[in-house]
């Protein structure tokens, strides 16, 4: 097995998804994955096109919506069912790996990054 292929590199939210890729990363985990999935494969398309200046946009974007959601997983449960997705409560069996619940989301806070995850996508058409 070559020595690349043992490598594990975990890059955060902050840390650009191209540096991921070109050390090799297949796959991402995370709120981006979730919520903006559009702009994660613009990253990915842009690079493999060699787009670096594109993919770096891209991740911005991304980044900018991961700095800005008070909430992540209340917003897209609520944006979800607003869409006409059915979304079911489910339980952690071991309970959340969370050290600390994030605050609700209120209605302005919704509406406000609503626009704001609109607007980004519409930068990066499927």
């Amino acid at each position: 097995m070559p020595f690349r292929v043992r490598i594990r590199i975990h890059f955060r939210a902050r840390k650009p998804l191209p540096r991921g890729l070109i050390f090799g990363s297949r796959a991402v985990i995370g709120q981006g994955a979730t919520v903006n999935p559009q702009i994660l494969k613009a990253i990915q398309d842009r690079y493999e096109q060699r787009d670096i200046k594109g993919a770096c946009e891209a991740q911005y974007a991304t980044n900018v919506l991961v700095d800005q959601c008070k909430n992540a997983t209340e917003f897209f449960k609520r944006y979800i069912t607003e869409k006409g997705y059915k979304v079911q409560p489910y339980a952690r069996a071991a309970g959340s790996p969370y050290p600390t619940a994030s605050g609700a989301l209120s209605a302005a806070d919704y509406e406000a990054y609503k626009r704001l995850l609109e607007t980004e996508l519409a930068k990066f058409p499927v």
